[in-house]
């Protein structure tokens, strides 16, 4: 069964590599371990390792004890070697820089043990995207660029709260999250798990949604853990510091009405985009499905009853109901 968490994961990377990067993805998110257990070859390794690259990215922006320079230094290093993915001299740029700024990431690693594993295994990670089939490798540098500026400009922009217009929302939840289902889409559509004839280009602009969708739960959930570490990605919260008070629940409840509206738009266009998946690969179809009704659950947790806003909580689906999904699914997809 799909979500059999005991099902061997069967490799095609290199056998020394798969043993340090799969473990490292499930100690990074459980809940992608167990889609991209699912998915069939080469399509599994190059969404672990897409995944793994990007949370790797990620990491630089959350880093905020670290110096805006060095995580910045990083990431356009990262953006070289992505444009050049074959580029040797770009790579040991990139493993310089990182063994340069190491200590600096210490503070951090002890706050967040998992991203420790990450850094460590950075250049496993970076020496299996190069070694992906051309057709996979290629899809980095074409769907991702764009997340290494986004990430930057938030770098750059994080000693305060900022007032985000909902355009200025919806430009971070591209450059994070639409650009990954670009990516995801051009793995798929590698794998021929869309109908002949699909036109390219709505299908992209679906697989964004989908990203879109699922980033915008993850915005709305971690809002008190953002607070705590002095980010804020809600956008329209003019006025308020971090120094100050917490906006009211009032405040917040309006700006999630405004994000509801906002991710049912991009819903509508997600299921469209997870219904044409191919039945023939039911492993995508699950790895699509699941965290998208997740995000569905926990978006309307969130909407109904919010005194998760007041009392510094975050909406959390239940594990019996999780589980009860996952064996739902995984019959529906067999």
């Amino acid at each position: 069964m799909i979500g059999d968490s005991l099902a061997p994961i069967l490799l095609s990377m290199n056998s020394t590599s798969a043993d340090i990067l799969y473990p490292v993805l499930e100690g990074t998110s459980r809940s992608f371990y167990l889609g991209i257990q699912s998915l069939e070859q080469p399509e599994k390794d190059a969404i672990c390792l897409g995944y793994l690259f990007c949370r790797f990215l990620d990491l630089f922006e959350d880093a905020s004890d670290v110096s805006v320079d060095s995580r910045v230094s990083i990431l356009a290093a990262l953006q070289s070697w992505c444009e050049d993915i074959d580029s040797l001299e770009r790579l040991e740029k990139v493993l310089a820089l990182q063994s340069e700024f190491q200590d600096e990431f210490a503070g951090y690693f002890e706050k967040v043990p998992s991203e420790k594993e990450l850094y460590k295994v950075s250049k496993t990670l970076l020496r299996e995207i190069e070694l992906l089939p051309p057709n996979l490798k290629n899809i980095f540098p074409e769907s991702l660029i764009p997340m290494f500026e986004g990430m930057r400009s938030e770098i750059r922009a994080s000693a305060t709260p900022r007032c985000r217009s909902m355009e200025e929302f919806d430009d971070y939840c591209f450059s994070v999250a639409g650009t990954v289902g670009h990516f995801l889409s051009k793995v798929f559509l590698e794998a021929k798990a869309f109908p002949e004839g699909v036109d390219r280009d709505v299908l992209l602009e679906q697989g964004e949604a989908f990203g879109r969708a699922l980033q915008t739960v993850n915005i709305v959930k971690d809002f008190h853990k953002d607070w705590e570490e002095r980010r804020c990605f809600w956008p329209l919260l003019e006025g308020y510091s971090f120094e100050g008070p917490k906006p009211s629940e009032d405040v917040l409840s309006a700006i999630l009405k405004q994000l509801y509206e906002k991710f049912l738009r991009d819903l509508e266009r997600a299921e469209h985009y997870v219904a044409l998946i191919d039945s023939k690969r039911p492993d995508i179809k699950f790895f699509c499905e699941f965290p998208l009704q997740m995000a569905v659950k926990n978006m309307d947790l969130a909407m109904k009853d919010t005194a998760w806003l007041r009392n510094g909580d975050s909406p959390k689906v239940p594990r019996e109901e999780t589980m009860a999904l996952i064996d739902a699914l995984s019959s529906s997809v067999a």
